[in-house]
C-alpha cells in the first residue's frame, strides 16, 4: 500500500495498521504534492488514527521540515489518538495542546474590556458594569461561553489567534453597534420650520466603514461566534458550516451567517493577519 494508494482509493483509515501508516509517512517529501495530499486527507478525515512511537517520531521528523503546521493547524478533526508506547513523547504536542487554553483566556478578558466598565478603577472587587447598549450578559456566564465553544469546537491555536485580532479589530464597530442599542431620548415635536422628513433626513447613518453596524455585534457572544468562523473559513479549507456552528452556538444557521456577514463587513473583509 503507496502513498498513492490512499490518494487514489480513499479508505477508512482507522483500519491502516500502525506499520503500514509509518512506512507511509517515511515515504514523504516535502517536494512532492502527495504528501501534501495525503496530509489533506488526516485532516478531511472523521476516523481517529492510532499511531505507535515510530509514526511520532516520523512527525517529528516532519516538524523540522514545515509539514507539522498543516497537521496541527486543523486539530477541530480527531486526528490521532496516541498509543501507550508513544505516550512518553506527547511533549512535543504540549505546547500546541496548550495554547487554546491561554487564547481562551485572552478572547475572554478581549471580550469584557469592550463590553465591560469596571464601576471603579480603585475598586476591590473590580464590579463590570455593562456597555450601554450592549446585551446584558454575566460575566460568568460568558466565561462559561467561550470556555464551552471554543472547546466544543476544538478550533487550533492559530484559528483563536486570528479571532482574537478580528475582535480587537472591530473594538469600534461593536462601540457604534451597542450605541446604536440605546434607546433616543423623547424629544419634542418637530417645529415647522423644520420639518420631520428633513430631521430623519439629516439622522440617517452614514455609509462605508462608519457605517452603524449591525445588532449582532452589540451581543459579546456573537463577536465571538463571528470572529471564529470567520478565522476558521480563513485558514481551514474544510471548515464548519454554519449549521455545524450553529449546533455548537445554540443560533440558527441564518443567524450564524449574518453574524458572519456583520462582522466581515465591520472588517471590510480584510481577513489576513500579518502578524500570524
Amino acid at each position: 500500500m503507496t502513498l498513492h494508494t490512499f490518494i487514489s482509493f480513499p479508505i477508512e483509515l482507522k483500519s491502516v495498521p500502525p506499520s503500514t501508516l509509518h512506512r507511509i509517512l517515511a515515504q514523504f517529501d516535502t517536494r512532492t504534492k502527495p504528501a501534501t495530499l495525503f496530509l489533506q486527507l488526516l485532516l478531511r478525515s472523521s476516523q481517529r488514527i492510532v499511531i505507535d512511537l515510530p509514526c511520532l517520531q516520523r512527525l517529528r521528523a516532519l516538524q523540522a521540515e514545515h509539514l507539522w503546521d498543516l497537521v496541527v493547524r486543523s486539530r477541530h478533526v480527531p486526528l490521532m489518538h496516541l498509543t501507550r508506547a508513544a505516550h512518553s513523547s506527547v511533549s512535543i504536542l504540549s505546547s500546541f495542546l496548550d495554547a487554546p487554553n491561554a487564547s481562551t483566556e485572552q478572547l475572554y478578558d478581549t471580550l469584557m474590556s469592550i463590553y465591560y466598565q469596571p464601576n471603579s478603577p480603585n475598586s476591590a472587587p473590580k464590579v463590570y458594569i455593562p456597555v450601554p447598549g450592549s446585551l446584558p450578559v454575566d460575566p460568568t456566564t460568558l466565561h462559561w461561553f467561550t470556555t464551552e465553544l471554543v472547546k466544543r469546537a476544538s478550533v487550533s491555536g492559530v484559528v483563536l489567534k486570528l479571532a482574537l485580532s478580528y475582535m480587537v479589530r472591530a473594538r469600534s464597530a461593536a462601540l457604534r453597534a451597542c450605541e446604536a442599542q440605546v434607546p433616543a431620548p423623547i424629544s419634542p415635536p418637530p417645529s415647522p420650520l423644520y420639518p420631520s422628513h428633513m430631521d430623519s433626513r439629516r439622522s440617517r447613518s452614514p455609509c462605508g466603514p462608519m457605517a452603524v453596524p449591525g445588532p449582532e455585534l452589540a451581543d459579546p457572544r456573537q463577536l465571538l461566534l463571528g470572529s471564529l468562523v470567520l478565522a476558521q473559513k480563513f485558514l481551514i479549507d474544510a471548515a464548519y458550516t454554519s449549521a455545524t456552528w450553529g449546533k455548537l452556538s445554540g443560533l440558527s444557521a441564518s443567524n450564524v451567517a449574518a453574524v458572519e456577514r456583520t462582522l466581515g463587513t465591520a472588517l471590510d473583509w480584510r481577513l489576513w493577519d500579518k502578524n500570524l
